[in-house]
């Protein structure tokens, strides 16, 4: 990818790349390091990135990446981690070596190293799209900024400190995802039939839970005559709130009665949160 405007760097210099969706890699032009000897460095690598600004503090580092250490242990493993990452990363020259910067308090990422992380990539695309006026422009914006779906920290399933950074993104998504299928309900962009059902059950295949896309499946459904899906639509919401401890709150469950009915019922019913 091209250098982006002032970031510094001469028009078609190649960034170094992290990959956080998917399996952690490190990519200059076409070396990787992908494959790490020391599990520690990788982990250290990882939070640095997610961590805002990438910075973190040592001792916050030292809780999250050992936390079954007392402080003086995990502060040496950490002195280690920060020494095997820089060696991981000298593979790929001695300035990338460099990325990884410390003092007696703090590690942080250089910001002289003009570093492309995928994670950042994607949520800058999903902000940019929802700022984009509602048409076939944000339409295609979003459908792209969505394209990777890659799971974040995949290579960290258990670690505590990867949970956030985790839901933030997962959030952020939704929130994209339910943009374009309101934006196809309401004529905006892509509104074939079939374009408004693909949006809407994208948000209930990653949120089960969401009254408002079940909703909306229902409806279309129903103006279909596709009853199985109607029930299947809605036991499928139902199930996910009960295991929450929730219920399925009235207005979803009105939709749900007058489709089922065959009864008229309001356009654009206003659908509040499950009950408890």
């Amino acid at each position: 990818m091209p250098a982006s405007a002032g970031d510094g760097n001469p028009p078609g210099v190649v960034a170094l790349r992290a990959r956080l969706l998917g399996p952690f890699s490190i990519t200059l032009g076409d070396k990787t390091v992908g494959a790490w000897a020391r599990p520690p460095a990788k982990r250290l690598l990882e939070l640095l990135l997610v961590s805002p600004g990438r910075r973190t503090g040592r001792r916050a580092a030292c809780e999250a990446l050992f936390p079954y250490l007392g402080p003086d242990a995990a502060a040496r493993e950490l002195s280690k981690a920060l020494s095997m990452a820089r060696a991981a990363l000298s593979a790929l020259g001695e300035d990338v070596a460099g990325l990884v910067q410390a003092d007696r308090a703090h590690i942080w990422a250089n910001p002289g190293t003009r570093l492309e992380v995928d994670l950042e990539v994607q949520n800058e695309r999903l902000s940019s799209a929802l700022k984009t006026e509602p048409g076939m422009e944000r339409d295609n914006q979003l459908v792209l900024a969505l394209a990777d779906e890659g799971s974040l920290l995949e290579d960290e399933p258990v670690a505590e400190w990867a949970v956030r950074p985790r839901e933030l993104l997962e959030w952020a998504r939704q929130d994209a995802r339910l943009a374009l299928a309101r934006d196809r309900s309401r004529g905006k962009g892509r509104s074939q039939p079939e374009a408004v059902i693909e949006a809407w059950a994208s948000c209930l295949a990653h949120d089960p839970t969401s009254e408002e896309a079940a909703s909306a499946l229902i409806r279309v459904y129903g103006a279909q005559r596709r009853h199985a899906l109607v029930e299947a639509t809605y036991e499928r919401c139902r199930t996910a709130l009960e295991e929450l401890g929730l219920r399925i709150s009235p207005a979803l469950r009105e939709v749900h009665e007058a489709v089922t009915a065959g009864t008229d019922f309001p356009q654009r019913p206003e659908i509040g949160r499950a009950h408890v």
